[in-house]
């Protein structure tokens, strides 16, 4: 991955019959496709859960939205 956040927890499967909805993340994957053609990746393992996050320049957001 070119320069980014990774965010990596240990996964913790939900003790609750709560389901989580996954809007957060669908959230954050729907605003990097309108702003770039790079993609968040999700990762989960039986040991972890990872959301990658490319950064985006300033100049590729504002291409984007203008043009």
């Amino acid at each position: 991955m070119e320069k980014g956040i990774i965010v990596r927890n240990n996964y913790q499967p939900r003790t609750s019959q709560a389901e989580s909805t996954r809007l957060g993340l669908n959230n954050i994957k729907k605003r990097y496709q309108y702003l770039s053609d790079r993609d968040v990746d999700i990762i989960r393992t039986r040991e972890y859960f990872m959301v990658a996050i490319p950064l985006l320049t300033v100049e590729s957001a504002n291409n984007m939205i203008v043009g």
